[in-house]
């Protein structure tokens, strides 16, 4: 889902409580950023791997991005490297050798300066029967989506619908105001028990034919650094740049970033 690696910062730091992996012990310019999801939804494979620096030092973002490590994601028998891109500036590759598949765990290795750097998750279930009705009353359109969680153990998921115009000339879309208190500001829901799931939101001033709902399935990973990157706060008052910085929640073993996985069901609505 291309709207989910806006989280992907390359230089994320924030004030956080733990690490999956113990947290390396390098100065920033030395730390290895690594920032790759996966999905059975994607037709090819990404990874973003950049150097750190200092948060004083202004430089073009073009100087961090590593451009010639190895990276390998493997499905514990097959192998599948992803080769530098230099017009996106990532490493990308169609997956031939390894399918991205549900409930399946994959790996990432980065070797880059005699060291390596590895990651690992795993694909979650996707939601199945995902229900999405509407109902234009007045300018506003209400809509609610609904799907059953897909077992008794914990699963996160990431909510969104957008309104849309199908005409050529005019590319405008608006984001749902989502009605439940339930949901965060991140759009996250954990449910641990196989039940209903159902939201509701409205889209204010409605002018538009195409509405597109899609709930992901995120692993922990995925899960954990969007909730510690919405905690990144900038505004540290008269202590601005006194107060410690630390990296945000990272899975990848000797850098920093995170290798998570997403499944994603989606419903449109063709408003007549």
């Amino acid at each position: 889902m291309k709207n989910i690696l806006f989280i992907l910062l390359m230089l994320a730091f924030c004030s956080c409580e733990k690490w999956q992996v113990e947290a390396p012990n390098l100065s920033i310019r030395e730390l290895v950023v690594v920032n790759s999801l996966i999905s059975p939804q994607d037709s090819i494979l990404v990874a973003y791997v950049s150097r750190g620096e200092e948060l004083s030092k202004i430089v073009k973002i073009d100087s961090l991005v590593i451009s010639d490590a190895k990276v390998i994601i493997s499905d514990g028998f097959k192998q599948q490297e992803l080769f530098f891109n230099r017009k996106n500036r990532r490493y990308e590759s169609l997956p031939i050798s390894v399918k991205i598949t549900e409930n399946k765990q994959y790996s990432m290795i980065i070797s880059y300066k005699s060291k390596t750097y590895e990651a690992t998750c795993t694909v979650p279930k996707k939601v199945e029967n995902l229900d999405v009705k509407g109902q234009l009353t007045g300018s506003d359109y209400t809509l609610t989506a609904s799907w059953i969680d897909t077992d008794d153990d914990k699963n996160t998921y990431l909510i969104s619908s957008l309104a849309l115009t199908k005409n050529q000339f005019s590319a405008s879309q608006q984001s749902i105001i989502w009605d439940n208190q339930a949901l965060t500001t991140d759009r996250i829901i954990t449910s641990r028990s196989k039940q209903t799931l159902r939201y509701t939101g409205t889209f204010r001033t409605f002018k538009y034919n195409l509405i597109k709902t899609t709930v992901a399935a995120i692993d922990y990973n995925l899960e954990q650094y969007i909730i510690k990157q919405g905690e990144i706060t900038t505004d540290g008052g008269v202590f601005e740049g006194f107060t410690e910085r630390k990296i945000n929640y990272s899975n990848i073993k000797g850098g920093a970033g995170v290798f998570g996985a997403y499944n994603e069901s989606r419903n449109e609505i063709n408003i007549k």
